[in-house]
């Protein structure tokens, strides 16, 4: 009778250290997905991420800003001084948002190869720079 119950016990033990540990594991596993706060253009050379939401971020190319003939989408590339990334954005423009300026957009890959973006941010400052941004640009080390 006792070690039935001691199996019973033991099994008892087994399986919740289980669960605990697929609960840790899948805990793990999301932070590391979403720990990136953004990926710069070469992220994204470098691992395709069609259909994803994701965040970008980098420098707005001299020349590059401009609106479609809709008057209403506003195209224009990024760059991390290494790759480029065409961005397509129909929204609220931010006041801060100029060529030569660091910004983040949200928003996902095309399979044109363009990043349709749901949102975007610009800095808010002339000397703020996020330390990620910085380092892509090797800025600082």
């Amino acid at each position: 009778m006792k070690s039935s119950k001691a199996n019973r016990r033991l099994i008892l033990c087994f399986i919740s250290t289980l669960c605990a540990g697929i609960a840790v594991a899948t805990a793990l596993w999301v932070f590391d997905e979403n720990a990136t706060l953004y990926m710069t253009p070469s992220d994204i050379a470098s691992k395709p991420m069609d259909g994803k939401t994701i965040r970008v971020g980098g420098l707005v190319e001299k020349g590059s800003l401009h609106f479609l003939d809709d008057g209403k989408t506003l195209k224009f590339s990024i760059t991390d001084m290494n790759n480029t990334l065409v961005i397509r954005y129909c929204g609220i423009v931010p006041n801060l948002f100029a060529e030569e300026r660091g910004t983040v957009a949200k928003g996902s890959m095309q399979s044109d190869g363009t990043f349709l973006a749901s949102e975007l941010l610009a800095k808010h400052d002339e000397n703020y720079m996020p330390p990620e941004v910085a380092r892509s640009l090797k800025l600082i080390k």
